[in-house]
């Protein structure tokens, strides 16, 4: 009876997770859908050139290993925004451009990663 009960159970947690890594694969694949549309868009308005951005995956790793010296925590979007502005201004200097035309993307990735708990 015990042997069963752990089967049951056993199969329960696995069907959970699995449902929840399709889940997660599911956001994950729509908000890179969305990021390609949110890029197309600012190369269509002129605010960056085809090529320009990275892809979501390594813009997150970015963002990631830029917090990771600070443990930062934001309360919405534009508290990161603000913070990413100024840590990257000297960055921006350098390569003649600004935060604020790479700003719906970084919105995008602000997204998956308060959604994956990083924030």
């Amino acid at each position: 009876m015990r042997l069963r009960l752990r089967r049951i159970l056993r199969r329960r947690i696995n069907t959970r997770t699995h449902e929840a890594q399709l889940e997660t694969d599911m956001i994950n694949a729509a908000l890179e859908h969305r990021y390609d549309e949110t890029i197309n868009a600012m190369v269509a308005q002129g605010l960056s050139e085809p090529g320009e951005l990275p892809s979501l995956e390594d813009l997150i790793r970015t963002i990631k290993e830029t917090v990771a010296d600070e443990p930062l925590h934001f309360g919405n979007f534009e508290q990161f925004f603000a913070w990413w502005d100024v840590t990257t201004a000297y960055d921006q200097m350098d390569a003649e451009c600004s935060a604020e035309h790479h700003k719906p993307a970084l919105a995008v990735a602000y997204e998956a990663l308060a959604l994956e708990g990083f924030f």
